[in-house]
């Protein structure tokens, strides 16, 4: 997996997470957020955040604060940036697909990146897959939409969008790593959120050239929409399924975090973000 902050990581991020190899999945990959960074750097902002604690006439104390504001003027930018403005084409395509899979049928039409990377491991047809269309009566494409729809309204009612790839993104980490883990989970899910959600976008704000800018509007609905529905269709099997089910979806989902460059058993949850065990 890419790392635009290996210098400042070091062998830390080697040691703590499985980096993937590379497979067919790996342009989907070399294209996604580098989460593994943004996890080490959230570590890295916290402890500096408690460095501007020091007296303003410090040596460095103002420079430092005037670092941290810019890096604040860039963060809002990318959460701007990182909107899609929806267009019912994409749209069509990724229920397509995802009807596909879940009604055990090959897909006629593109495949969006994340939904191959399910399948690199969890194929049409896979325990996992039938799963995931039992919680949706058996993959309909009405049935998936409103899934979808179900899930957008829970993410408004969190101050957060759907169209937003780094609200996307966070709430997938967190249930992915909830199932993987066998259900588990904190108290404070809200701080969570916000610390998870928080390092993603400063990552991209210190990346030397953000994989976020890139990106063309039907992109980012695609990843969006993809990531979206992929949580959706998890979190409405896990509630329903039985404990052998379940395991079969720990499984699925660890295949998938691996896929796409993350450890989820090697992570520890709490109220300020993942850290490695």
């Amino acid at each position: 997996m890419k790392n635009a902050h290996s210098s400042v990581l070091g062998v830390g991020v080697a040691i703590a997470l499985t980096i993937p190899s590379q497979g067919p999945a790996q342009d989907m990959i070399n294209n996604l957020p580098d989460y593994t960074s943004a996890w080490v750097m959230g570590d890295l902002m916290q402890r500096r955040g408690r460095d501007y604690d020091e007296p303003a006439e410090r040596p460095g104390a103002k420079n430092r604060k005037a670092a941290e504001a810019r890096e604040q003027a860039s963060a809002t930018e990318l959460l701007e940036q990182a909107i899609y403005r929806p267009s019912p084409d994409p749209e069509t395509r990724i229920e397509h697909s995802f009807t596909a899979y879940l009604e055990g049928r090959e897909n006629d039409g593109p495949t969006p990146e994340l939904l191959r990377a399910v399948m690199e491991d969890n194929p049409v047809g896979s325990p996992f897959a039938r799963l995931l269309a039992s919680a949706v009566g058996g993959g309909e494409r009405r049935a998936i939409h409103q899934v979808g729809r179900d899930y957008a309204d829970w993410l408004a009612s969190k101050g957060y969008s759907e169209r937003n790839l780094f609200d996307v993104h966070t709430a997938f980490l967190l249930h992915a790593w909830s199932i993987t883990n066998s259900g588990v989970s904190i108290s404070d899910t809200d701080s969570a959120f916000r610390a998870i959600r928080n390092g993603l976008v400063q990552v991209q704000a210190l990346a030397e050239s953000s994989e976020l800018l890139r990106r063309d509007n039907a992109q980012k609905q695609e990843e969006a929409q993809s990531f979206a529905l992929m949580t959706a269709l998890l979190v409405s099997a896990w509630s329903d399924a039985e404990p052998g089910g379940r395991l079969v979806l720990t499984k699925g989902t660890d295949a998938l975090g691996r896929r796409i460059g993350v450890d989820f058993r090697r992570l520890k949850l709490t109220p300020d973000g993942f850290f490695t065990e």
